[in-house]
């Protein structure tokens, strides 16, 4: 014999109300990090709680919502992005795209408030192991993943060297948050930046020059250009 629920005590209109605030998204900020990179920003409370390093969203627009552009509504496809960073207790999920033409240059259009579609977080999360050294490779935008799974390698007890490497200085985007740990450079800086790690410990350093794509491994002075001898 099926058992009997008790009572709901709640009232349903608040009830759906609190189901609508946890499931529903709707676009917190859009920021552009380089020319050819957009940050969408999305309150989706739930999605934001359940989200593990190394997971990926779907995000989309409503067609309704959609600007017209000579009477044609600029929907978007369901686009798979990386989940840069998350805040649970605001609710907001950062997502990164990059501009390639069609549904990825429509994101940047996207306004503050403007409800959407995001799905996820899916994807088998990365394992992260406490006591380890971790080395993380991240390149343009391949960088967005790593955000949060460095964090979570570091907030874990292990150390992380993270080699961040960008084609052109106007490239780079978030570098506050590599340069926790890490070191960038690109095709055509005249010289790279060295930051520590905020535990003791060797990382990686790049000794940069035209001609010269050699990484190497060893303690870096910090606040000091590195030396140009081979």
């Amino acid at each position: 014999m099926a058992r009997k629920e008790p009572a709901r005590k709640t009232p349903a209109k608040t009830f759906f109300e609190d189901l609508s605030a946890q499931l529903l998204a709707s676009v917190h900020e859009v920021k552009r990090l380089t020319p050819t990179i957009v940050e969408v920003v999305v309150r989706a409370p739930l999605a934001a709680r359940k989200f593990q390093p190394g997971q990926f969203y779907r995000l989309q627009n409503f067609e309704m919502r959609a600007p017209l552009a000579n009477g044609t509504r600029m929907q978007m496809e369901g686009l798979a992005l990386t989940g840069a960073w998350v805040d649970r207790e605001r609710g907001l999920v950062s997502t990164i795209v990059l501009e390639m033409g069609g549904s990825a240059d429509l994101c940047a259009m996207l306004k503050p408030g403007e409800p959407v579609i995001l799905m996820g977080p899916t994807g088998t999360p990365t394992h992260v192991a406490s006591g380890e050294t971790v080395l993380l490779c991240g390149g343009g935008l391949g960088n967005a993943v790593l955000f949060s799974i460095g964090q979570a390698f570091r907030d874990a007890g292990s150390k992380v060297l993270y080699f961040a490497g960008y084609k052109k200085v106007i490239d780079r985007y978030k570098e506050a948050e590599i340069e926790n740990a890490a070191t960038w450079s690109s095709g055509v800086a005249t010289r790279s930046r060295v930051c520590a790690p905020p535990a003791a410990g060797p990382h990686l350093c790049r000794q940069h020059r035209p001609g010269d794509g050699r990484v190497r491994g060893r303690p870096a002075r910090v606040g000091h250009d590195l030396p140009r001898r081979r």
